[in-house]
């Protein structure tokens, strides 16, 4: 019940995205996404690289959007404040390569984030100020 409750929260979030996709783009900050990916052999051990993933927040920090280029079977998505150095959102995501964040009064203006995508071995993170 609670996965239909969700995917009817991403599904109503998209619409209402696709409605306002111009507003949307105008204000949008991009998140850019860094890779870090674990070496199976020596654990504990990452290489960071670039990725050319991306994530967008629209400009009322309500919603971000985040596009894998790939599917995935499981992507577990954090968000985490510096301030606090708390998690203040944690989902896991499937079967989808676009995912729609509902952030409605989670995020503060001024406030400095860390957003982080975890696929496998594979960490996509990006740093963002509302």
């Amino acid at each position: 019940m609670k996965t239909k409750g969700l995917l009817l929260l991403c599904l109503f979030a998209f619409i209402s995205l696709s409605i306002n996709a111009e507003h949307f783009q105008k204000g949008e900050k991009i998140i850019r996404l860094e890779k870090c990916d674990s070496e199976s052999s020596n654990k504990g051990k990452r290489s960071i690289t670039s990725s050319e993933t991306f994530a967008y927040l629209n400009s009322d920090y309500e919603l971000i959007l985040i596009d894998l280029e790939n599917s995935v079977s499981n992507a577990e998505v954090s968000i985490i404040s510096f301030s606090t150095n708390e998690i203040i959102y944690s989902e896991l995501h499937s079967g989808s390569d676009i995912l729609i964040l509902n952030l409605l009064g989670l995020l503060h203006e001024g406030e400095e984030y860390r957003l982080e995508i975890t696929i496998g071995d594979t960490i996509l993170y990006g740093d963002f100020i509302c």
